[in-house]
């Protein structure tokens, strides 16, 4: 007959069993999780990625129409050279913030 002490205390072979099936299920809810947190920063810098490259593109295309404007205005009509040089600064100051613009993202 059983004591007093020992009802209802499982034996210790079912209570390793069900100690190993805790931590088998505690492992796999953490890889889990990790998979999904791997996942997400995954998406998120693929993301990040692409917007870039759509920016540079998008930056160079400007910067393409840009030129092609002042080309344009250069051959319908000689420019002096105070227009020129005034017209030089001026697109240096553009590619300079263009250029801090571009830094600043991440």
């Amino acid at each position: 007959m059983k004591s007093v002490d020992t009802i209802g205390v499982l034996p210790n072979s079912v209570g390793a069993w069900w100690r190993q099936g805790l931590a088998r299920l505690g492992l796999t809810v953490i890889a889990t999780a990790f998979a999904v947190l791997a996942a997400y920063y995954g998406t998120i810098g693929e993301l990040k990625l692409a917007l870039a490259e759509k920016a540079d593109r998008q930056a160079v295309e400007n910067i393409d129409l840009r030129l092609a404007r002042i080309e344009v205005v250069i051959n319908d009509r000689l420019l002096t050279k105070d227009e020129f040089y005034h017209l030089r600064d001026e697109l240096l100051v553009r590619l300079a913030r263009m250029e801090s613009e571009l830094r600043i993202k991440p």
